[in-house]
């Protein structure tokens, strides 16, 4: 059943001719930019209107060449859709009518309008990483295809929409903690391919302290040795600073000088994280102002999950308690 479920769904996908326009020059070089939708006419066909999805440059002697591709919607190899689709059905614990209900409406293709975001505004902002992505989380609608591991008097749980629910417990003589993370240790992404991590995270209680305060970590990837050293997001200080962090198998878990702005108990945050991986740049965002832009950042292997880490001390009175919902991870549209 579950392969013809598949099967079913990979025929649709190819089933259809998809009109695809590919190396067509031209002598304006940085007029186009992916992601928005331009009319074309071409052999036998007029004024076409197709989206822009890859831009290439090739400098001969002392000219520059530039060659666009356009397609009405993304076309992902077989192999790279059966990847997705089987990672999806197991998020979903192979609950077909769940995955269809969740996914089949959002399966239209994206379009700038959907996208226009607080970035419209921004000075300083890579729009061609934000459209060169789609969003690939598939979060279950039960906890059993995750880890929910909490101390004694706190909780975990995750519900559809998704919503995380993280709570440490009140400390006593130890630290207290809550932690989620995905069961599977399946890919999701690659370190070669522009990313992307976003949610609103909202503190509903907590302590904040440099000595003993609680904290909250937000990433993609994992910096538990539980699925890679590879990883990148959010880290919410006891000092009641955020800062980006990140790391691979050289890099521990830097987030030195990668301070992005402060929290109070009680806040509601918008965090959002770009990674552009040609340039081995991230953008980081907070309440829909752009606040760093972090250079140098590479990864030496996949990114595996999510993690999601509340944490308090055991000199602390208060336990930490977040709630995560809208969250999202992205990945290039790279076949």
């Amino acid at each position: 059943e579950k392969c013809r479920f598949m099967a079913s769904i990979i025929v649709d996908v190819y089933k259809d001719p998809v009109r695809v326009i590919s190396d067509v020059e031209t002598i304006r070089n940085f007029t186009y930019e992916i992601g928005y939708e331009y009319t074309i006419s071409v052999a036998e066909m007029s004024s076409i209107p197709v989206i822009l999805r890859s831009i290439r440059h090739e400098v001969e002697g002392l000219d520059l060449h530039t060659y666009l591709s356009f397609s009405e919607r993304w076309i992902p190899e077989p192999e790279k859709l059966f990847a997705t689709l089987k990672n999806q059905l197991e998020a979903f614990a192979w609950n077909i009518e769940a995955w269809k209900r969740a996914k089949l409406p959002s399966a239209a293709i994206p379009s700038r309008s959907e996208q226009i975001e607080f970035w419209e505004t921004a000075l300083e902002f890579p729009r061609y990483v934000l459209f060169d992505q789609r969003f690939v989380t598939a979060v279950a609608p039960d906890e059993s295809q995750y880890e929910i591991i909490y101390s004694s008097g706190g909780y975990g749980s995750i519900t559809f929409g998704p919503t995380f629910k993280l709570y440490t417990g009140e400390p006593d003589f130890a630290n207290t903690e809550c932690k989620i993370y995905p069961r599977s240790s399946e890919q999701i992404i690659k370190p070669d391919i522009n990313s992307g991590l976003r949610a609103r995270v909202i503190v509903n209680s907590g302590l904040i302290n440099p000595d003993f305060g609680t904290a909250f970590r937000i990433t993609l990837g994992s910096f538990s040795p539980v699925a890679g050293p590879n990883f990148y997001g959010f880290n919410l200080a006891p000092n009641g600073t955020i800062y980006f962090c990140w790391g691979n198998s050289t890099v521990n878990y830097d987030f030195g000088d990668n301070a992005l702005g402060t929290y109070s108990i009680g806040d509601t945050i918008d965090l959002w994280a770009v990674y552009d991986a040609k340039g081995s740049i991230v953008w980081c965002y907070v309440n829909g102002v752009m606040k760093k832009k972090v250079t140098n950042v590479s990864f030496d292997g996949d990114m595996l999950g999510f993690y999601m880490e509340a944490t308090a001390s055991s000199l602390g009175a208060t336990g930490m308690s977040v709630t995560v919902e809208g969250f999202n991870i992205a990945q290039g549209w790279k076949a």
